[in-house]
């Protein structure tokens, strides 16, 4: 780039990641998974289900997933069960 100036350049420092940030994070979930109330959990991921099925609204039902500790990819996986998962066609 022709409009670099040398004496503006700072140094580098490349962002280094913390080696046990992976695993603490799985133990986290694993704690918030065994001590949130299970049989509200499901109900809530239930109702999520029952109004894909229906074609009503699906928020209420997520909503009270996620406040009952639940998390994105537990309502993804249950709306994956209902519509599936798209596949791009291949194109040759």
């Amino acid at each position: 780039n022709i409009h670099v100036e040398p004496e503006a350049a700072l140094p580098f420092e490349p962002f280094v990641l913390d080696p046990g940030l992976g695993e603490r994070q799985i133990k986290r979930t694993q704690a918030i998974r065994r001590s949130r109330p299970q049989a509200e959990h499901a109900a809530a991921l239930k109702e999520v289900e029952q109004a894909a099925r229906g074609g009503h609204n699906m928020m209420p039902g997520g909503g009270r997933a996620i406040n009952g500790d639940g998390n994105l990819g537990e309502i993804c996986d249950v709306l994956r069960g209902v519509f599936g998962e798209y596949r791009a066609p291949l194109v040759y």
